[in-house]
């Protein structure tokens, strides 16, 4: 509702001559499911970032390849929102989103969590009513996890009764600051769609580094719920 009231304010036309009537809060729901197509993405970490700069540190990238709104939207006009809850128990977040979106597809939380997108080319299953839209389940990840396996349980906890947490396709690269001395991977990709979901790690499929991970719109390990899935493996 504050979203429509601020688009109100500023003297935006909310009245679309496409639809036939004024935009509402389900238009604004409907607008948080956007596929990232084509998008591609890179982390690295360790001996790949070894130099007085950045110590080893981790650094993550995306290249928003799709472009497949026909103004560029979200190419042309991105924003860094910040949002700090009202609720004290959720953690403030950034997101690199775009007007009017509210969900998440590029963000960091401030336990230094992130959350990158990209649209997994499998086909959904639209019989159950029970998905929850993925970019709203990623920014319950901003807003909850304070490392990366808490960011995984959050997907899961939004399992439909098909399987998986998305109605489409999806993978999101997933990332936490880097430090010698902590257990366990500090990036990793999960892979799913309607029927399931699975996590790939950096040692995961060949050619592997243990210090980099690359992540595309195409499943490496995840085979896909329907034998139709386009897969990698």
């Amino acid at each position: 509702d504050a979203m429509l009231d601020g688009m109100q304010d500023s003297g935006t036309e909310l009245y679309s001559s496409l639809l036939g009537r004024f935009i509402t809060r389900n238009d604004l729901y409907a607008l948080q499911d956007w596929g990232e197509w084509w998008c591609s993405g890179a982390t690295v970490w360790g001996k790949w970032t070894q130099n007085e700069e950045l110590d080893g540190g981790l650094i993550q990238g995306k290249n928003m390849d799709g472009e497949i709104d026909l103004r560029k939207t979200t190419v042309n006009d991105l924003l860094i929102f910040a949002n700090e809850p009202s609720d004290t128990t959720k953690a403030k977040w950034i997101g690199l989103n775009w007007p009017g979106f509210i969900g998440e597809y590029n963000g960091m939380n401030q336990y230094g969590v992130t959350a990158v997108t990209h649209a997994g080319n499998s086909p959904a299953n639209w019989e159950p009513t029970d998905f929850y839209t993925v970019p709203l389940i990623y920014r319950e990840v901003m807003e909850r996890a304070h490392s990366i396996s808490e960011a995984i349980e959050i997907i899961f906890s939004y399992k439909s009764s098909a399987g998986g947490p998305g109605i489409m396709g999806e993978i999101i690269n997933m990332a936490s600051p880097y430090f010698e001395d902590r257990e366990g991977h500090p990036a990793v990709i999960f892979e799913g769609d309607s029927y399931g979901g699975i996590v790939r790690y950096p040692d995961d499929v060949p050619p592997s580094d243990p210090y980099t991970i690359l992540v595309t719109n195409t499943f490496f390990k995840y085979k896909g719920g329907e034998t139709s899935s386009p897969c990698k493996m």
